[in-house]
């Protein structure tokens, strides 16, 4: 039986030699080598499963995945309330496969005031909450609005192609989106819901060297980066 389950704002992945962990509250990442820890999920509650699975597992084994965990929990990556654990959104996305073509974008978009105002309005919200607000609280309020409106089903990808060539467009007139991955996906995501869209909104990592990304994505298509680029990141959270 689980002593110990993942808190609220930790999400995890599994990578080819380990597991790394995205703590929202302080909005970063931990990684962890299986060679340098126990497989814990014996113990844990939703840890993801080694692929090879250790088979002789003796005292002293089990005495230092408790150790592990009790380290985690004190870091308060995990928790021994289930009640503090939340509801999950599971890392699940389609594998992208298409993106918005950069040379359409080229081609100036029939742009209007009203595209001109929602844009710094969604840049301004986005820039003020990531200065004076933590993750966690930012992707909690996504998360509330996109199950406000869960309910309606639309599926406007045409729509939704055409405010990113218009927000790809006026972008370069404010912020550069090299290095800034995450300013821009929230800025895009706010965009969009201003327009009653709601895409998914993609963290994920990668290892050997280790780094981070976020990206906005409709089903298999990829709306800020290029699919060849996403596909080399594991994602650990869909919001």
């Amino acid at each position: 039986m689980s002593q110990y389950f993942i808190a609220s704002h930790v999400h995890l992945c599994r990578t080819e030699d380990g597991v790394v962990a995205l703590d929202l509250k302080e909005g970063r990442y931990f990684g962890f080598e299986d060679s340098q820890l126990p497989s814990l999920q014996e113990l844990v509650e939703g840890w993801p499963p080694r692929k090879i699975q250790t088979e002789h597992k003796p005292e002293a084994f089990h005495k230092n995945a408790t150790d592990v965990a009790n380290e985690l929990l004190n870091r308060r990556l995990l928790t021994q309330d289930r009640a503090c654990t939340g509801r999950r959104r599971g890392a699940i996305l389609e594998t992208p496969s298409t993106s918005i073509d950069d040379s359409k974008a080229q081609n100036r978009p029939r742009i209007t005031p009203v595209h001109v105002a929602k844009f710094f309005w969604a840049y301004l919200r986005t820039a003020t909450r990531l200065k004076t607000c933590s993750l966690e609280s930012t992707v909690s309020r996504v998360v509330r609005r996109k199950q406000r409106i869960k309910a309606n089903g639309r599926d406007e990808a045409g729509t939704i192609r055409e405010l990113t060539q218009i927000f790809t467009f006026l972008r370069p007139f404010v912020y550069t989106a090299q290095d800034a991955c995450l300013l821009d996906s929230l800025t895009l995501v706010e965009f969009l819901a201003l327009y009653g869209l709601y895409p998914e909104w993609v963290f994920g990592i990668s290892t050997r060297p280790f780094s981070a990304h976020s990206w906005v994505q409709v089903n298999h298509l990829v709306l800020n980066d290029t699919a060849d680029h996403t596909r080399a990141f594991v994602p650990i959270l869909v919001v």
